[in-house]
């Protein structure tokens, strides 16, 4: 009995010995199912998390925002469950089942296995819709007219408005265009802008976007917009103003003439040809409307020797008005060199802006303005450049701006920077082209001597920054001393927290020796009862 005894202590010394200074690996793994911290759960869906633990031994937890235990009873909404048979080279695995999500099941879930756990934030949403919201209204110029857009969803929105992808906002006390309300009732959020004397230009889409923003958990968010569109009344106009457009066209061949009023209700079109004081209506068999929602009008004609200097008149009508449009057909002629090329500013550190203008009115059609530029380094005289330099010379097309009756404006780009050139531009159409202005000197800008300025600007502050600081008694090098201590001391409190654990190795070999010598201890004992 007693050599049964002695084998049960020898066995039980040496399994403590060997497997209990061995380290267990309690590392827990997350398996989400697609669930991330940078989207949302829409409200009734099913989820499951399965929380993986790497021991046979784990047993794990699942903890909920409330910080209780998820009891595994399936027949809870939410519950958990062994996920699989764990072998022994894995360890377990409990599945996480949130029946029917709900905004209350945001925050932070976790997996626990004593004093290790795992984390994930869970993001439930009920979408809002928009509810009772037309789409599109129509209101009367002059007055004040409100815009509104129900919200209702959980978390309660808040709304925003914008128009052309720029937020509005009331901040303007002096002459406010826009008021901003949010009413709360039982149907959800309202949220109302005002746009006050309204005006043609308002017309157009605005956008209401509700933002949802959950605090039971962090950048638990969702957000929705709606486009309405706001139709002004008022009387038929054309943006370019009342005067004669000029239409060019060749002997026989066909032109378009575009007449597009904007109005609301949208305007109907009648074309008139100017004799004198009267007019004579076109016959509609020569017209062609374009489908451009009602808005638009094409006069198609063929030019002949008759229909040059001939004015054609569009009238666009609607319910509250009419707006009258005249153009006059022109025949196709040799431009004119311009009275005047003046340079008005450099655009940028590569670009130049020159001024055209005639004394005339301009009664011919502008194509193109060519450029030619020649750095005023690479003459060796100071006097304007000759025709023969103007062949080691640099050609471009300018940016033609609108066309006045007057003049126009050209931009050549391309150019260095802080550089002086000599310029000279022509003219060109479908006829022919004007001869070369005369040379004019130029210089590009030069936008890096600001930033000198601004770069010793800071350099003069940085200095008074470290005379400030020596001043105080503490230099530069002080303070990076006293950083590399601060480091020195975090690597040490480091290397102290993370020592490193006894391997599995050196548990054996310390149970080895255990063994050997509590065999050693037992045939002593064995050895001495026989010599009593």
């Amino acid at each position: 009995m007693k050599w049964i005894f002695y084998v049960v202590v020898f066995v039980y010394m040496f399994y403590r010995t060997v497997y209990g200074v061995k380290v267990l690996d309690n590392r827990i793994n997350l398996d989400l199912n697609g669930v991330t911290d940078d989207d949302y759960i829409e409200v009734g869906e099913t989820k499951t998390l399965i929380c993986k633990g790497s021991n046979k031994n784990q047993k794990l937890q699942w903890i909920n925002p409330n910080g209780q235990v998820v009891p595994r009873q399936p027949s809870q909404r939410v519950y958990t469950s062994q996920f699989q048979v764990q072998s022994m080279r894995t360890g377990p695995s409990l599945l996480l089942t949130i029946n029917g999500t709900a905004v209350a099941d945001s925050g932070i879930w976790m997996c626990k296995s004593g004093e290790t756990s795992e984390e994930v934030s869970i993001c439930v949403i009920d979408t809002l819709t928009f509810e009772g919201t037309p789409t599109e209204v129509v209101a009367d110029e002059g007055r004040s007219f409100t815009l509104s857009c129900k919200a209702n969803g959980n978390p309660e929105p808040r709304i925003s408005w914008y128009r052309n992808e720029v937020e509005i906002s009331d901040d303007d006390e002096s002459e406010p265009k826009y008021r901003l309300m949010t009413k709360y009732n039982s149907e959800g959020i309202e949220g109302l802008l005002t746009i006050i004397s309204l005006v043609s230009e308002d017309s157009g889409n605005y956008t209401c976007k509700a933002i949802q923003e959950s605090h039971l958990a962090d950048d638990c968010t969702a957000s929705k917009s709606l486009n309405i569109t706001l139709n002004v009344n008022h009387a038929p106009s054309f943006g370019e103003g009342d005067e004669k457009q000029k239409i060019y066209g060749k002997e026989a061949e066909i032109v378009f003439i575009r007449c597009e009023a904007d109005g609301y209700p949208f305007p109907s079109y009648l074309w008139f040809k100017k004799d004198g004081e009267d007019l004579i209506k076109l016959s509609e068999d020569i017209t062609v409307t374009s489908n451009h929602s009602g808005t638009a009008s094409e006069l198609q004609l063929k030019v002949t020797e008759d229909t040059y200097d001939n004015e054609y008149m569009c009238r666009a009508t609607n319910t509250l008005g009419d707006g009258e449009k005249v153009f006059i057909i022109l025949k196709p002629m040799k431009p004119e060199p311009p009275s005047e090329v003046e340079l008005v500013s450099a655009e940028n550190n590569n670009g130049l802006i020159f001024n055209i203008t005639w004394e005339d009115e301009i009664l011919f059609d502008i194509d193109e303005i060519v450029a030619q530029y020649l750095p005023t380094g690479q003459l060796k005289r100071r006097t304007k450049p000759r025709e023969s330099d103007w062949k080691k010379a640099r050609q471009a097309l300018a940016n033609k701006g609108d066309v006045e009756d007057f003049g126009t404006t050209a931009i050549l780009s391309g150019l260095e920077k802080a550089t002086e050139y000599w310029v000279r531009l022509r003219i060109k159409n479908s006829v022919g082209a004007t001869k070369w202005s005369d040379a004019m000197k130029a210089s590009t800008a030069d936008n890096e001597e600001n930033e000198d300025e601004k770069q010793e600007e800071v350099k003069e502050e940085e200095e008074e920054d470290i005379e400030a600081n020596n001043s105080s008694g503490t230099s530069p090098s002080d303070e990076e001393q006293h950083e590399s201590s601060v480091t020195d001391d975090d690597s040490l409190i480091t290397s102290t927290t993370e020592s490193p654990l006894p391997s599995d190795d050196s548990g054996k070999f310390y149970g080895l020796f255990f063994g050997v010598g509590a065999v050693l201890l037992i045939i002593a004992c064995t050895f001495l009862m026989r010599m009593v």
